[in-house]
Formats: C-alpha cells, sequence, structure tokens
C-alpha cells in the first residue's frame, strides 16, 4: 500500500518506451508503405482479415416451377392418378450426400422439360410407408410415369446412374420409346400398383 515513487532516470525511460511504442502503432496504420515492405506482423494480420471473410458462391436457389414437394402417400396417388404430364419423381433424404449432390442436376432436368411435372418426395418418418410400399431400396431413387403407361422407368439417381436416368427420361419427352421398353415398364408398374394401387392415369 505504500505510494510508488519514480526517478528521473524511470520517467525517461517511460517516456521513451511511450514514444516508441507510438512510432510503431504509427507505422501500422500508414498506408504509404508499398506491400513489400510491409511488416511480417502486418501481413499476418491482414492474411487473418481475409481468412474471416470468406468468399460465398453464388447460387441459384430458385425452385423450378414445374417441381413439387410430396411428402404423403395419400398426395402422391392422387397427383399421379390425376395428372395428363409426364411426371418424374425423385425420392430422397435431407441427410442423405448422394442425394444432394444430384439436386442441381435433377432441377436442370425440370428447368429442360417444362412440360413434364417433377416431384421430390423426401422420406421422413411419416411417410416410410410410401417408400416401403413402392419398393424404394435405395436413395436416391427416381421413377417416370408415363400419362398413359403409368410406372414406365424405375431407376437409381446417384451421380453414377444419373446419366442412364437422364437418357430415359429424354426419351419419353421425344416419345421414341419402342415396344420392348414399354413391355419392361409393365412388368415395373405391376409391383407398384399390386403393392400400393399406384396405377397412373388410365387412357
Amino acid at each position: 500500500g505504500g505510494r510508488r515513487t519514480y526517478t528521473h532516470s524511470t520517467i525517461s525511460h517511460i517516456q521513451s518506451n511511450t514514444e516508441t511504442a507510438s512510432t510503431s502503432l504509427l507505422s501500422l496504420s500508414t498506408f504509404d508503405n508499398p506491400p513489400s515492405e510491409m511488416s511480417e506482423f502486418q501481413k499476418r494480420m491482414r492474411n487473418i482479415v481475409t481468412k474471416a471473410t470468406p468468399t460465398r458462391r453464388k447460387t441459384n436457389g430458385k425452385i423450378p416451377k414445374n417441381l413439387i414437394k410430396v411428402t404423403t402417400l395419400d398426395e402422391y396417388k392422387k397427383i399421379i392418378g390425376q395428372t395428363d404430364q409426364l411426371v418424374v419423381v425423385r425420392f430422397y433424404a435431407p441427410w442423405c450426400k448422394a442425394c444432394k449432390a444430384i439436386a442441381p442436376s435433377f432441377y436442370r432436368l425440370a428447368i429442360n422439360y417444362t412440360d413434364a411435372l417433377f416431384i421430390d418426395v423426401p422420406v421422413t418418418p411419416e411417410n416410410s410407408n410410401l417408400h416401403q410400399g413402392l419398393g424404394i431400396a435405395s436413395l436416391p431413387f427416381g421413377h417416370i410415369y408415363h400419362p398413359t403407361g403409368g410406372l414406365v422407368e424405375e431407376m437409381k439417381m446417384s451421380k453414377k446412374f444419373f446419366p442412364a436416368f437422364a437418357r430415359a427420361l429424354k426419351t419419353y419427352v421425344d416419345k421414341n420409346c419402342n415396344v420392348e421398353e414399354y413391355e419392361e415398364a409393365n412388368a415395373a408398374k405391376k409391383v407398384a400398383s399390386d403393392n400400393y394401387g399406384i396405377h397412373g392415369k388410365s387412357p
């Protein structure tokens, strides 16, 4: 609790240190120096600030107008049974990395084929019967329904298989599928019909 005393030499030393510190701070705030003459400390600080402000990627988060989300079996059956459009379905899970990877490609299909109806069907605890009833064994998975042929394609949609799915869709958009493909499609349609009555629109 005693009172601290300073000698003349101590005060001079403090003043000298203060002036040195002020000069250092002044040099840090001076922008006249070219970047090559910046101190290591200044460079480190600039790098920290730069890293703290990451560059945001520009993403187009717009959902195509012809794409809807369906979460219940009743809603799914109603849409498939009543529409006059070609219907393209993606079964996916929000936590599935493979599903997220192909989402932009699925959206591009919707943008390219505006006359078709695209449906996103996420897996939820409430609609597991929908996926089980349709025999969805893996995710992402795709269905294509023709307005008169019902379920005509059911395929894997992961990155490896997506090009084949896109080509299959194009054949129905271009209306050039052959009889053999139609016979195979009828067999796939029967599976869905037997399980949950997913018939597609009647001719």
